[in-house]
């Protein structure tokens, strides 16, 4: 008899969870959304961790997200990019993100950007890890723009173990 085992395809973008919106899966101990709330300032103590597979233990991700918080409550970034005014120098709260997980899911990669990246023996695409990074900012809603100003103020760190 030939015994079946099931295969695990890993953490792809479609199926990771949002940290803010499936908390205790993430087992992300801090969530502050304010609903209905357009303005990044409103936010700036949410918590975009996520360890669905449980990587750290309670202990590790009281210190993880305590400096996270920390970090996001004395680092500003300018978002005067792109303002109408040249003397508006708004400034947001840089967002960093935290993915933990044991597998990451396969996909056929995005060309890199910069080909400098690239070894010349090889195809010359994004990691795994680039292109799940990439995808969270965008479905975390870190990419986010301010009164109509680009604002580099996010990244997610993917650590897979």
């Amino acid at each position: 008899k030939v015994k079946e085992s099931k295969v695990d395809p890993g953490w792809t973008i479609a199926t990771y969870p949002h940290p803010l919106r499936n908390k205790s899966l993430c087992h992300n101990p801090v969530h502050h959304l304010k609903p209905n709330s357009s303005s990044r300032h409103d936010i700036q103590r949410d918590l975009y961790f996520c360890d669905p597979d449980g990587v750290l233990d309670v202990y590790e991700t009281a210190r993880v997200t305590k400096r996270l918080l920390e970090f996001q409550a004395n680092v500003r970034v300018s978002c005067a990019l792109g303002a109408d005014n040249d003397n508006d120098t708004s400034a947001s709260p840089f967002f960093i993100g935290i993915a933990l997980m044991h597998r990451i899911g396969l996909h056929y990669g995005e060309p890199e950007v910069d080909p400098a990246n690239c070894a010349s023996d090889q195809p010359c695409l994004q990691t795994e890890i680039d292109w799940f990074g990439d995808g969270l900012v965008h479905l975390w809603d870190l990419g986010l723009r301010e009164r109509s100003q680009y604002c580099p103020s996010a990244a997610v760190i993917v650590l897979v173990t």
